[in-house]
C-alpha cells in the first residue's frame, strides 16, 4: 500500500506540476502578456519541480523520514507561493 502511495504521488506531482504550468501559460496569454507567457508558466511549473524532485529522490531511496532531510511536503512551496503571487497579480 505505501508503494502505491510512493507511485501515486511521483507521477502525480510532475504532472500536476506541468498542467498548473500549462495553465498558467494559457491565462497569461490569454490576458494579453504574450511576451511573457511562456516564462511565467516555465518558471512556475520549474518552482513546482525544483521543489518536488528532491523529496520524489529521498522517497524512492529511503524509508524513514528522518533520512529524507527536509519535509518532502514543504519542498512544494516555493511553487505554491509563486502561483498564488501569480493568481494575486495577474
Amino acid at each position: 500500500m505505501v508503494a502505491r502511495a510512493r507511485l501515486l504521488f511521483a507521477v502525480g506531482l510532475p504532472i500536476i506540476a506541468i498542467g498548473v504550468g500549462w495553465w498558467v501559460y494559457q491565462d497569461a496569454r490569454k490576458r494579453g502578456h504574450d511576451e511573457l507567457a511562456l516564462w511565467i508558466g516555465f518558471v512556475i511549473a520549474g518552482l513546482f519541480l525544483a521543489g518536488s524532485v528532491p523529496g520524489l529522490v529521498a522517497l524512492a531511496i529511503a524509508d524513514g523520514s528522518a533520512i529524507q532531510g527536509f519535509p518532502t511536503a514543504l519542498r512544494v512551496v516555493p511553487g505554491i507561493a509563486a502561483f498564488v503571487v501569480y493568481l494575486r497579480f495577474r
